[in-house]
């Protein structure tokens, strides 16, 4: 598993786990840069989230479970704070996504080691490599993807234009059910944004 340990600087101190030798002792793969005092905290998982497309919301949580909205903004946005080293509690981030990996800049860096980040975000559709697989979407969605499928398989079966038409408009349709059944229930409310940049 991978394990971070907050070092008496502040900062944390990433590696892997090697051994758990018993409940309350593990052997690291990388010795601490730094001395780490009784009861710093320490993080470990065992494998990364999947990368997400996108955030669509951030709290920032404390140990008392406190959490406090974080300010989402666009990356030109970030870009133009004067001070990207600031220390304090964060409340701005903002996320670069790339073709492997995705960066996230936060502002300002967190001075407390002890708070996390909960993030609501939005994860790609898995990719169908086998007849097994299972799709990301509920069972309101399998009429969409026979007859999206259908339509793209039509000219590799030569299909003629009757047929084809006919199975366009059902996918059309069934993709517009799904899309009406697929809608969150709850308030919306909708004000102008002020903020300059945005």
């Amino acid at each position: 598993d991978n394990v971070g340990i907050e070092v008496d600087d502040g900062t944390m101190h990433w590696t892997t786990i090697s051994s758990v030798d018993d409940s309350d002792t593990i052997t690291i793969a990388s010795g601490l840069d730094d001395t780490a005092a009784v009861d710093n905290v320490v993080y470990f998982y065992t494998s990364k989230a999947q990368k997400p497309r996108r955030i669509l919301g951030a709290t920032r949580k404390d140990t008392s479970d406190n959490e406090t909205p974080v300010e989402l903004v666009s990356k030109h946005f970030y870009w133009e704070f004067a001070n990207k080293t600031t220390d304090g509690p964060i409340t701005t981030i903002s996320m670069e996504p790339t073709l492997t990996n995705s960066t996230l800049y936060v502002w300002p860096q967190t001075d407390d080691s002890t708070d996390t980040l909960e993030m609501f975000v939005e994860y790609p559709i898995e990719v169908f490599t086998a007849s097994a697989d299972t799709p990301d979407l509920p069972p309101e969605s399998y009429n969409m993807l026979l007859y999206l499928l259908a339509k793209d398989l039509a000219a590799d079966f030569k299909v003629d234009d009757n047929t084809y038409v006919r199975v366009v408009r059902r996918a059309r349709d069934s993709k517009n059910a799904f899309m009406d059944w697929d809608q969150e229930h709850g308030s919306m409310f909708i004000q102008p944004d002020y903020s300059p940049n945005r």
